[in-house]
């Protein structure tokens, strides 16, 4: 915003043996000198406006930051079935299919996460789950805050169902929480239940938070 002053306060002066000193009136001490009051106070205005815009000068933006995350996933628990190893700048017949995990073909479900580890403090905004799924199943990504103490006390941030190509719109973590990684583990559950024959391609996620 442009900072500008345009004196308002003239005085037209006084003319000897002419003009009466006097206190009241139009033409009287008192008259000036309220005009000489407000004039200071609309100077006092526009320093303080300049004040407030040289401070601004060098000051940080804090803009969001998006992070994205390979598909590189580990077993959840022993005994649970897995996705596949990642398959990095995959080809089929001369086809680029990029880099993926997928789940087995036969297999019903598939189960996985993914550590996180975010600069402490900043906040986490949104998500997004990326992949393909054709077929039947249900798929969700879990994003999980866990106490690294006893009780071990573990929270869902935030359930993502489905997959998300490049042009969906992510999905907003509620409340934005702060990431204390000193405090909490964080991770990324992923899972797909009942996909017997259904093709599942998990690309990857997205993570979008603010400074």
């Amino acid at each position: 915003m442009p900072v500008s002053y345009n004196p308002t306060f003239h005085h037209p002066g006084w003319v000897d043996n002419v003009d009466r000193v006097r206190a009241g009136g139009d033409n009287g001490f008192n008259f000036f000198f309220s005009g000489i009051e407000s004039e200071l106070q609309t100077i006092s205005q526009v320093v303080g406006d300049i004040d407030t815009a040289i401070s601004s000068l060098g000051q940080q933006v804090a803009a969001p930051v998006t992070i994205g995350l390979a598909p590189t996933l580990f077993p959840f628990r022993q005994a649970t079935p897995q996705w596949s190893s990642v398959l990095w700048s995959f080809e089929q017949a001369g086809q680029a299919l990029g880099t993926f995990v997928e789940k087995p073909g036969a297999a019903a479900d598939a189960f996985g996460v993914l550590p996180i580890d975010l600069p402490n403090g900043v906040r986490l905004r949104d998500i997004k789950v990326l992949g393909e799924h054709t077929g039947a199943g249900t798929m969700v990504t879990e994003l999980i805050q866990e106490l690294r103490t006893a009780p071990f006390t573990r929270a869902i941030l935030i359930s993502v169902n489905g997959l998300a190509d490049g042009s969906t719109a992510p999905t907003p973590i509620p409340n934005q929480p702060i990431f204390q990684g000193g405090q909490n583990l964080y991770y990324l559950f992923t899972r797909v239940t009942g996909a017997a024959g259904a093709t599942v391609r998990l690309r990857g996620f997205q993570i979008t938070y603010l400074p």
